[in-house]
């Protein structure tokens, strides 16, 4: 399959995960950077066992989801990536993480660099990030947010060092969290800063905004709410719009990203299962064509 299909599985979603078909990534969230530039793990491993058995079930990448928004906090990232030394050092920790765990997968969240400096430095890590995992079967992603600011410091460069380019299409402050219209001008911004569509991961919200409710929680509380996208107090994508967008972005040589496969509901109404056969429908259109 050319397109990618993300998901992530947070640690505090114990172990009870369940394929999917189509997946090509699933990564444990989060592998924290600590104040000595390394990736830290917990020391009870089982959930990031679990994300494993489950992306190997679903021949997808296991992998690694490093940092993450951790409250707005992201000073030991930030730390690490300001010199030389410290990129290096949480280089060499995170690929000894990667083949410690039989890992082939890692996204980078950086949430987020502030100014073209700090763009220059996560370049600067990703270029040598490929470099160490040349000779190894690793996928290097990373998170990037839709539009605006902290998007435009992220220099073009980066695009020759990755495989996967997330983009984070939801928590739009302007209301409607994850629209249909938020979502394709992201992917234009994107494109236009000329990001191989190839290598776009588009995401999709399993989550309601301004009330957060997973959408397994939505759907349990009305099943009406797996075909809507408002109750007229929060904003979600339910199954017609996560089908748009996932078409949508497959007709533009895109692939598609979902946070996170633990606020998914069960079939037949899951989101994830949903693009899932999106994709494979696309694949056969593409195969007749």
């Amino acid at each position: 399959m050319a397109q990618h299909f993300v998901s992530y599985w947070p640690h505090y979603r114990g172990i009870d995960i369940q394929a999917v078909p189509a997946l090509t990534h699933l990564l444990y969230a989060f592998a924290e950077v600590d104040e000595n530039a390394e990736v830290r793990l917990p020391e009870d491993l089982s959930v990031l066992k679990a994300v494993r058995g489950a992306a190997w079930r679903s021949a997808a990448r296991p992998g690694l989801l490093v940092g993450g928004w951790n409250g707005g906090d992201d000073a030991h990232l930030t730390r690490a990536m300001a010199s030389a030394g410290g990129r290096a050092h949480l280089v060499a920790s995170l690929v000894a993480v990667l083949k410690r765990h039989a890992l082939s997968a890692v996204e980078i969240d950086w949430e987020y660099p502030d100014n073209r400096q700090e763009g220059l430095q996560l370049l600067a890590f990703l270029t040598q990030l490929r470099g160490e995992v040349s000779g190894l079967d690793v996928s290097i992603g990373l998170s990037v947010p839709a539009l605006g600011p902290h998007a435009d410091v992220i220099p073009g460069e980066v695009f020759d060092h990755i495989d996967v380019l997330s983009i984070m299409a939801y928590d739009n402050s302007g209301g409607l969290h994850s629209s249909r219209t938020f979502f394709q001008d992201s992917l234009e911004y994107w494109l236009a800063r000329g990001a191989p569509a190839r290598k776009i991961a588009m995401g999709i919200p399993a989550y309601s905004r301004p009330q957060p409710q997973s959408y397994a929680e939505l759907v349990a509380a009305d099943a009406r709410n797996a075909w809507r996208d408002t109750d007229g107090t929060s904003n979600w994508n339910g199954l017609p719009t996560v089908r748009w967008k996932a078409d949508m972005a497959l007709r533009q040589g895109t692939g598609i990203m979902l946070w996170e496969l633990g606020q998914d509901a069960p079939e037949p109404v899951s989101i994830a299962h949903e693009l899932s056969r999106t994709l494979w429908e696309f694949m056969g259109d593409e195969v007749r064509d």
